[in-house]
C-alpha cells in the first residue's frame, strides 16, 4: 500500500469535488468544508491553497490515485508557531490506514519544513476512528470542551489533541 502527499492542481478540482461531496466527511470537518461540495468548491479551494504562504495543503494519493486532503493551517500573533491539523479521506477508502499514513508524511514534513512548534487538531467527541488515529500518532489528548462545537443544528463536544515538533 503506498500512500503519498501531493500539492493540489487546477486538474484535480472535478475528482476533489467528487470525493469530498459526501455527507460522512461533511459532519466531521468544520463549515469552511461545504455540502455539497461542488467543482467550484474546489476549484476555490486549490487556487487558494496552490501558492499560500499560511498553510502546507496536500492531496491525499492511495496508490496514485487521489482519496483526499490534508492540511496544516497556521494560525497568527502569538499562535503563529502553531499549526492545525485537518484531514479527510473519502469513505470508499475509510479503514485502510490511508490516513494515519498521510499524518505521518505531513507532520513529518511539517516538522523538518516549517517553523512550528506545536500541532493541533480538533475532533468532535462522536468521532472515535478519527480520535483512536491521532492517539496512534501519539498526540495528547489536551481535554474536551463540552458543547464547544455547533454542527448541522447540534453541540458538539470539542475534543482537542496536540504534538510538539521533537525537533525543538
Amino acid at each position: 500500500m503506498s500512500v503519498e502527499l501531493r500539492k493540489l492542481q487546477k486538474s484535480d478540482a472535478k475528482l476533489f469535488a467528487e470525493l469530498a461531496n459526501d455527507m460522512r466527511i461533511a459532519e466531521n470537518t468544520s463549515d469552511r468544508f461545504p455540502h455539497p461540495y461542488s467543482e467550484s468548491d474546489a476549484q476555490r479551494f486549490i487556487d487558494l491553497h496552490i501558492d499560500e504562504s499560511n498553510a502546507a495543503v496536500f492531496g491525499i494519493l492511495f496508490n496514485g490515485d487521489l482519496v483526499g486532503g490534508i492540511g496544516l493551517h497556521f494560525r497568527a500573533d502569538i499562535y503563529r508557531k502553531t499549526a492545525e491539523l485537518g484531514y479527510w479521506v473519502n469513505p470508499k477508502f475509510w479503514g485502510k490506514g490511508i490516513a494515519t499514513k498521510a499524518i505521518t508524511k505531513i507532520l513529518d514534513f511539517g516538522f523538518l519544513n516549517l517553523d512550528i512548534a506545536v500541532v493541533m487538531a480538533h475532533v468532535f467527541g462522536r468521532n472515535a476512528a478519527s480520535q483512536h488515529i491521532l492517539i496512534k500518532q501519539n498526540f495528547t489528548r489536551l481535554g474536551v470542551i463540552p458543547n464547544g462545537a455547533y454542527k448541522l443544528g447540534k453541540y458538539e463536544d470539542d475534543v482537542i489533541f496536540f504534538k510538539e515538533n521533537p525537533n525543538f
